[in-house]
């Protein structure tokens, strides 16, 4: 079992989301802001980071996917994003980013990609 933070500022897709993972076994910490997850992450290590690169908060996914790499190297990121893909890849320099995920995805295809980044 693994320690997830799941971050989107659409409750509805954040809730979801989270549920499916916790069907697969996974501790999940669900919540909608950077400032949020920085919390959630500042304590426990997780082993993925699972968040929407535009947040309605002060920090976006990428503010928060640095702060958290910066103290847990090993944790892995996964981008979630209404926009193109290609607007990410540049702004993720420097972040060992393990996927980047275009909304709206299939679910299953989500998991299927979470379970070989956690078997790595």
């Amino acid at each position: 079992m693994a320690f997830l933070i799941v971050v989107d500022d659409d409750p509805i897709s954040c809730q979801l989301l989270a549920r499916y993972l916790q069907r697969e076994g996974h501790e999940v910490r669900a919540v909608a802001t950077g400032r949020e997850a920085i919390d959630a992450g500042s304590t426990r290590e997780p082993q993925v980071l699972l968040t929407d690169w535009l947040l309605k908060d002060t920090y976006d996914g990428i503010d928060v996917a640095r702060m958290l790499q910066r103290q847990w190297p090993g944790m892995q990121i996964v981008f979630m994003t209404g926009l193109p893909i290609e607007h990410l890849k540049d702004r993720t320099a420097g972040l060992r980013v393990a996927k980047l995920v275009e909304k709206p995805f299939l679910i299953h295809e989500l998991m299927s990609e979470l379970r070989i980044i956690l078997a790595s």
